[in-house]
């Protein structure tokens, strides 16, 4: 039965081979690496043929037919086909598929997020402190930085009502629907890396400050993202195996929004962009607590907005629900990390070892390497199955080679080489002379120079050692504090600057194993 789900994606990945661009698999590896690709380029006849053999393989052998069911949330993304696929090949998280299509819940201490022993360990330690239930409620007034963006913000919000992602109503229909689960969030918006005035914006909703919504999501399972020593593991195995390697980047659109969240809980991440429904409970909240005056309860009174306390104009207002995962709520990295993972074991299924390939994932950035003399083979199988499941890939950003930067670090499979693009390099070199220069250098200012050669030292391990002088002199004082630089300091900030002029790579070699007597 493996073989035959096997057969059938490979028969369509050759099927679509005179098709694609170039007219071969290896011209149309090319054509992808090089950016020029902004749509599928597998002919979508081929893809919905495939998509069919499947479901009559997985039928016929007892394992579901791979399409929707009653109750399941309307997606893009095939989810029942990608469930029944990995129930078909044995995996030991393909029940997480039924959550995935009809919605997942956000956490709370009175609904747990589930555990999945067979492939996560536990997590024990989490940055929040577990928050009181009563503390949700307390709904938070909007940053400054979202007035700044508005117009962005409600096109982008409309753009999301239209892909399923949000929802509108207005706060009296809110308060009767939700009750007291209701929470409005602050929120805030950012432009995306590299947009300028007008450009993209990247909306942040504060699950954390005022509402205390994250303070009540514990993530049970310890999921693990790539970072430079395990990129570093990678490059020295594949020095070991040899051969030819070529690797393609590629980019999620919106993996986050992919997971549905169940309408009962949608109320918990709601937001306003214009409205005064936070200002109206803080000020109902103040009056509570004058009420109260001395009394000798320790909890401070938990405000709950009623209709009555707001005006007619107020009860107008328009509040955007999220019903899917929201960036700025804890639990919408965990629920995607299992869709994630999920979907990166069913391509090595499907790959099998005759294909095998090395693949790894950072949330949304996928990075996957080709090896053998027939590389291309793998690396189109891999992109092909993420194209029968209809992931949505923003294609303009597939990229690849045996060069190019990843999650701010900079590849080289060519020579097992890992490091820092010459760009970033170049910064911090500068930045280093210049606190040097000056003799004198802002204790906040150090500590967040300290976070940017903190990611450096990650591929460039040497420099690591230097870096404990820094954190101690950063700790000397308050942030504001600009005290003069004593002399180590200043020897030490030279040195980084002189060494990041002339090394930006290290070599990825494998370690020394022991061998026994």
């Amino acid at each position: 039965m493996a073989q035959a789900l096997q057969e059938a994606f490979r028969k369509g990945l050759m099927d679509s081979a005179d098709r694609l661009p170039g007219g071969n698999l290896k011209s149309a590896l090319l054509e992808l690496a090089s950016g020029k690709v902004t749509q599928s380029p597998f002919p979508q006849e081929i893809v919905d043929r495939v998509r069919v053999d499947l479901r009559l393989i997985l039928k016929r052998f007892g394992f579901g037919d791979g399409l929707p069911r009653e109750g399941d949330v309307e997606q893009d993304t095939e989810v029942r086909l990608i469930q029944d696929l990995l129930r078909a090949f044995q995996d030991p998280d393909y029940f997480f598929g039924d959550w995935w299509a009809k919605g997942v819940w956000i956490g709370s201490p009175q609904r747990r997020l589930p555990r999945i022993p067979a492939l996560y360990e536990r997590k024990t330690k989490w940055a929040l402190g577990e928050g009181n239930p009563d503390l949700h409620g307390e709904w938070s007034t909007n940053y400054s930085s979202l007035k700044e963006h508005e117009q962005k913000v409600l096109e982008q919000y409309r753009a999301e009502i239209e892909g399923g992602f949000m929802t509108v109503t207005i706060l009296r229909e809110a308060i009767e629907r939700f009750g007291d689960s209701l929470l409005i969030a602050a929120t805030g918006a950012i432009a995306k890396k590299g947009q300028g005035p007008g450009g993209d914006i990247r909306v942040i909703y504060d699950g954390t400050h005022g509402i205390f919504l994250n303070h009540g999501i514990r993530i049970r399972d310890q999921v693990r993202f790539p970072t430079a020593p395990d990129i570093k593991a990678v490059l020295a195995e594949m020095a070991e195996e040899g051969g030819p390697h070529f690797f393609l980047v590629y980019d999620v659109k919106k993996a986050h929004r992919r997971i549905p969240v169940l309408p009962s809980e949608w109320g918990r991440q709601a937001c306003q962009v214009r409205g005064s429904a936070a200002a109206t409970l803080q000020a109902r909240k103040a009056r509570l607590e004058a009420e109260a005056g001395s009394s000798s309860s320790k909890d401070p009174p938990r405000a709950s907005l009623r209709k009555s306390d707001c005006s007619e104009k107020e009860l107008e207002e328009d509040v955007y629900v999220n019903c899917v995962g929201t960036f700025g709520v804890s639990s919408a990295g965990y629920w995607w990390g299992r869709a994630g993972g999920s979907i990166i074991r069913l391509t090595h299924y499907v790959l099998g070892h005759a294909e095998a390939l090395w693949a790894l994932l950072y949330s949304d950035d996928g990075k996957i390497t080709g090896r053998t003399e027939h590389y291309e083979r793998g690396l189109l199988l891999h992109i092909f199955v993420l194209v029968v499941i209809n992931l949505p890939i923003s294609w303009k950003k597939v990229k690849g080679g045996t060069q190019t930067e990843w999650i701010g670090y900079w590849l080289d499979v060519g020579r097992f080489e890992l490091g820092i693009s010459e760009s970033r390099a170049a910064w911090a070199s500068r930045w280093l002379t210049d606190k040097a220069t000056e003799g004198r250098v802002g204790l906040g200012e150090l500590r967040e120079g300290l976070g940017r050669l903190q990611f450096i030292a990650g591929p460039l391990e040497f420099l690591r050692r230097f870096l404990g002088p820094l954190y101690a002199w950063s700790a000397a004082g308050p942030k504001y504090a600009q005290p003069r630089l004593p002399t180590l300091i200043v020897l030490i900030l030279k040195f980084l600057a002189a060494e990041l002029k002339e090394v930006r790579m290290t070599a990825c070699e494998k370690r020394a194993s022991h061998k026994g007597e």
